[in-house]
């Protein structure tokens, strides 16, 4: 492998005590991630206590921080290694696309539930964290401290005020997705059904002016006389008008609720974590957890070509992202490895993925189960769920024996790597805090994976 992205931040010489070898502590955690193991301080202990451990490191034990700093300085790094894996699975003949199955499956976040705040709590956090500043500030000026009273940058750990100020500009956020922008669109729209009717009424009193006039010069007008209060178009397009007034003024009257740090019905998301911002409450089999949604996109022969840590709580967003990293994964693969067979075949996901643009999306052939339940002899058995043309599509398509047989394959394969990541590399719990770092976790252990079916393959890896 190309480690080249790991030693632009190692210092091999010069002065002072040379630094650890990169590709040193890159083994080091692969090893721990395959063992279960995401805590520094217990890679620094079994490098004490185990054999193959201390074989790995030579007997020269690092520290528990140059372990963890070597993990977060890298975070970027895991993509280009990631690929490396699995363009060599590939290279030696592993990977088999005719089925890719797309899951997602919900990993707990290093924070707890009981963290998770609204917004109005977090401005209240984030005044006393600032005040708690200026009363210290103004108690060193009154002793008479020398200096500054700051503590250098490096020793300052990590900033709660800086955590609660990225939390209240992620749920202003939100509101604004939420409820700024359909606002602003409705606004819009009330403009143009404004000037809509000002435009029915102008023409609506130049009818009347005129059957009055021709009534007045004695002429007997065609036609039914013109209503004063307007005709059915100056109807339709006042009470146009007044629907979509009156849907603006409820946009108002929740951004005002939410800026107030209210909660209110369409926005029961907007409350963040003051220990992982980042991280989102998620409904599981088993309650309600605090972490990330993780995607992943699994070949048929339990090789991870994709994987994305999510804060979104629902798996409906991500079919088509899925799919679009899936492609762009054996693009990048067909440039590594050279080989021109390699295309997708069927998508296969549950239930959650059903939405009218995952089905109607240009790409591959795909199968989405179209509600919950099963499948028998004759197609679904399940229920539908609410998306009814996408759900008739599906099952139309799952009346097909292949069909099924492919969908029915899909618990062999991406369940599978699901149950492998959480039990054999003992990630149902992420150890660093952050989208990014929860990111590179799930990378490195969806590389571990690969490289143990690698390894499980026992074919002989070619000449360098």
């Amino acid at each position: 492998m190309d480690t080249t992205v790991l030693h632009g931040r190692s210092r091999r010489g010069g002065t002072g005590r040379q630094g650890y070898d990169p590709d040193m502590l890159l083994v080091l955690w692969l090893y721990a991630t395959a063992r279960g193991i995401s805590s520094s301080r217990q890679i620094e202990r079994a490098c004490v206590e185990d054999v193959a451990f201390r074989m790995l490191c030579a007997q020269d034990v690092p520290d528990h921080t140059v372990l963890a700093r070597f993990r977060q300085h890298h975070r970027a790094g895991m993509t280009e290694l990631f690929a490396q894996v699995f363009a060599l699975c590939l290279t030696v003949g592993m990977g088999r696309f005719g089925q890719v199955s797309i899951d997602g499956t919900k990993i707990s976040a290093n924070a707890s539930r009981a963290r998770t705040k609204s917004l109005a709590t977090l401005r209240k956090l984030a005044a006393a964290e600032l005040q708690k500043a200026e009363d210290t500030d103004r108690a060193e000026d009154e002793a008479g401290e020398d200096g500054d009273g700051q503590v250098p940058p490096d020793l300052t750990g990590t900033d709660r005020a800086a955590r609660l100020r990225a939390a209240i500009a992620s749920v202003e956020e939100q509101i604004q997705a939420e409820i700024g922008v359909p606002l602003e669109a409705v606004k819009k729209r009330i403009e143009d059904a404004t000037e809509r009717v000002k435009r029915e009424e102008e023409a609506q009193a130049k009818r009347v002016v005129a059957y009055q006039g021709g009534k007045a010069a004695g002429h007997t007008p065609r036609g039914h006389p013109p209503i004063p209060d307007g005709g059915r178009a100056l109807e339709q397009a006042r009470k146009s008008l007044d629907t979509l007034t009156r849907r603006a003024a409820r946009y108002e009257h929740k951004r005002e609720e939410s800026i107030k740090g209210r909660q209110v019905k369409d926005l029961k998301l907007a409350r963040r974590n003051t220990t992982d911002p980042d991280s989102r409450v998620m409904k599981t089999r088993n309650g309600f957890i605090q972490g990330y949604n993780a995607q992943l996109a699994v070949t048929d022969d339990h090789l991870v070509m994709a994987a994305e840590a999510t804060d979104d709580p629902t798996d409906a967003r991500w079919f088509v992202p899925m799919m679009r990293r899936a492609e762009t994964a054996l693009e990048d693969m067909r440039a590594r490895t050279g080989r021109d067979d390699l295309m997708l075949g069927t998508l296969t996901a549950d239930n959650g993925y059903l939405t009218t643009e995952a089905v109607n999306a240009q790409g591959p052939h795909r199968l989405i189960a179209p509600g919950r339940g099963g499948l028998d002899d004759n197609g679904w058995a399940g229920t539908h769920s609410g998306a009814k043309t996408a759900a008739q599509t599906m099952a139309q398509r799952l009346k097909d024996p292949k069909n099924r047989a492919l969908y029915n394959r899909r618990s062999a394969t991406v369940e599978t790597l699901n149950a492998h990541l959480k039990d054999g590399r003992g990630l149902r719990r992420f150890a660093c805090r952050g989208k990014l770092a929860a990111q590179a976790e799930l990378l490195m252990a969806a590389m571990v994976t690969n490289l143990i079916r690698l390894h499980n393959k026992a074919i002989p890896l070619p000449a360098t």
